[in-house]
């Protein structure tokens, strides 16, 4: 029975899965994403990147099912790069909230540093941690978990500098540390979760889960007006596939990991100031 949304997903944390689980297809909890959606290239002048997305990721919630599966998680994410500001071009903070409060998202540092690799700027690195605590429960399921991990990604930009339109391809992979403590039902078989039955008939075991589980991310995306000398610093509409793994409970034990996969699309918009002294002069392509 499927679980489909979970409820912390940033939550991070062991399984949590065991919390959230069973359910039926009812019980959504602890969403998980597979990468951070932020986008590798430098603004190269003092600015804001402000997002709205659905990113590839899991339900800790269906992890504790005889099938977990992959979900897109809704997230809303916003950078700061003061670059010149504070004489360190490429450090950006942040913060992204993904998943919903229901099934237990929780707000989520960002810290990270992007920068160019060669002189045409056409390959960029950028490197990104991210931690969360998170807790919630749902319909006789509970959670508690923390979760940390680092991002590292490259950007290739597949057309020539322009003032008003880019393609760029990405290649990224994510590390996620969880741990997990929490309660859900099992079913008749005594080895999946479920929802809880109304008349308090079933008594929730506890299980916990912990681990370091791998993902990797590749994208296509459009960039619009990034590179014009006003305070609109551009608008960046990416799709991604993201695979990875996911930890997996079985009658209340951790019980190895599995591979998922899921897509994600994203809006990033740009704005802050007029001009930077690391952005570039471009021919009106």
């Amino acid at each position: 029975m499927g679980i489909k949304k979970a409820r912390n997903w940033a939550v991070g944390a062991r399984v949590f899965a065991l919390l959230l689980g069973p359910l039926c297809a009812c019980t959504t909890l602890g969403p998980v994403p597979a990468m951070t959606g932020i986008p590798t290239p430098p603004l190269e002048r003092p600015g804001v990147q402000l997002q709205a997305a659905f990113v590839p990721g899991y339900y800790l919630s269906s992890t504790v099912t005889e099938e977990p599966k992959a979900a897109q998680l809704p997230q809303l994410a916003g950078v700061l790069e003061p670059d010149e500001l504070i004489h360190v071009p490429g450090l950006l903070a942040g913060a992204r909230y993904a998943g919903d409060r229901s099934a237990g998202a929780a707000l989520e540092p960002l810290l990270g540093y992007r920068t160019y690799l060669d002189d045409e700027k056409r390959f960029s690195l950028a490197t990104l941690g991210f931690v969360a605590y998170a807790s919630g429960s749902q319909k006789g399921a509970s959670f508690t978990a923390l979760r940390g991990g680092l991002e590292a990604g490259v950007d290739v930009r597949l057309t020539p500098q322009s003032h008003y339109a880019e393609l760029h391809t990405n290649l990224g992979a994510t590390f996620t540390g969880l741990s997990a403590d929490g309660q859900y039902c099992l079913g008749p078989d005594a080895r999946y979760g479920v929802d809880c039955p109304t008349d308090g008939s079933a008594k929730p075991v506890s299980a916990s889960a912990s681990g370091i589980f791998p993902s990797a991310h590749t994208g296509l995306s459009l960039d619009f007006a990034g590179r014009l000398r006003t305070p609109f610093q551009g608008v960046r509409l990416a799709a991604d596939l993201a695979g990875g793994t996911l930890p997996t409970e079985v009658a209340g034990q951790q019980h190895g990991a599995r591979i998922f996969g899921s897509a994600g699309l994203s809006l990033t918009v740009g704005i802050g100031a007029n001009t930077g002294s690391g952005l570039p002069e471009v021919s009106e392509h």
